[in-house]
């Protein structure tokens, strides 16, 4: 019996130590991982007009693929 009351009471402070603990655990530091350094990037000096249409022209192409895929997968079934 006494064992088991030791035990009991061994639970006991163990608890209310870590329960008296508990809030300094919210106010630690904590290490933060290090950030590698970036370098940015600058943008070409292509004006705007030239760029849109650059992309449109990319964008009409990828349509076309994707037609003539679909054509050549249609037709052969």
């Amino acid at each position: 019996m006494s064992t088991k009351r030791g035990i009991e009471k061994l639970a006991f402070v163990r608890g209310f130590f870590d329960g008296m603990a508990a809030p300094m655990l919210l106010y630690r530091a904590h290490n933060l991982p290090e950030i590698p350094r970036i370098e940015p990037v600058k943008a070409p000096s292509t004006p705007l007009d030239r760029v849109l249409a650059s992309d449109w022209r990319q964008i009409g192409s990828d349509i076309d693929t994707v037609i003539e895929r679909h054509v050549e997968a249609t037709a052969k079934k």
